[in-house]
């Protein structure tokens, strides 16, 4: 039985159509939660385990499908989906990728980009918010694509990254240059490296846990576990 068939089932009247939806599509979240991952950097391998997945990247894919279901779940009980229009995987992509995509920005934002992507949000966010440059001109001065330009402007650059801490001319690994032993300053800058670098680590670790999920979307996820 193909999805299409399953969605008529389902909005005939068969909510166990829903469960045997999800059940099939399961593949469809992942793949998409392991390609936004993938491009904000959170696609990391264990470096004691060959071949697997880091912990951190296994709580931030996690993280992503449990976003993806919800999404899934919002748009199929919504009944908006024509299937005259679109295979269903083809409706529910964007929507799904865009979901995981808000996530990201919000949890993750800039603690995941290197020096160079950093350089370059801020000349966009820079241009946009105090040159009252358009998105079509910004995109046309850094010369990237418009859908970029957006994205650099959206990119929450609220919290401190790791490559704020280092000198603009240190082209280094950014993390070996904050190591005790490398750095060169005074005492007292150290220590308010040190106090910096702690509260990033504290910051990804808050990222991992759902805050602010009202009840409903509780019992969504237990729901959720049991249908896995």
């Amino acid at each position: 039985m193909t999805n299409e068939e399953l969605v008529r089932r389902y909005y005939g009247g068969d909510e166990r159509a829903l469960e045997e939806l999800y059940r099939r599509n399961l593949g469809l979240i992942r793949r998409i939660a392991r390609e936004t991952a993938r491009e904000f950097n959170c696609l990391h391998m264990d470096r004691e385990r060959p071949g697997e997945l880091s912990g951190y990247t296994k709580t931030i894919l996690e993280d992503l499908c449990g976003e993806g279901a919800l999404e899934f779940l919002t748009r199929v009980q919504s009944r908006e989906y024509d299937e005259s229009r679109a295979v269903l995987a083809t409706y529910l992509y964007p929507h799904l990728k865009g979901r995981m995509t808000r996530w990201l920005e919000q949890h993750i934002g800039n603690l995941s980009l290197s020096k160079h992507e950093m350089d370059a949000v801020r000349q966009a966010q820079r241009l946009y918010h105090s040159g009252q440059f358009s998105i079509e001109e910004i995109a046309e001065k850094m010369d990237v694509l418009l859908e970029q330009a957006v994205k650099h402007i959206r990119y929450n650059t609220h919290f401190v990254g790791v490559n704020d801490l280092i000198p603009g001319s240190y082209d280094g690994d950014p993390f070996e240059r904050l190591m005790p032993g490398n750095l060169s300053v005074l005492r007292s800058r150290s220590c308010i490296e040190k106090s910096a670098l702690s509260c990033c680590r504290n910051y990804l670790m808050l990222s991992r846990r759902r805050t602010g999920t009202s009840s409903e979307n509780s019992t969504v996820y237990s729901d959720l576990k049991k249908l896995r």
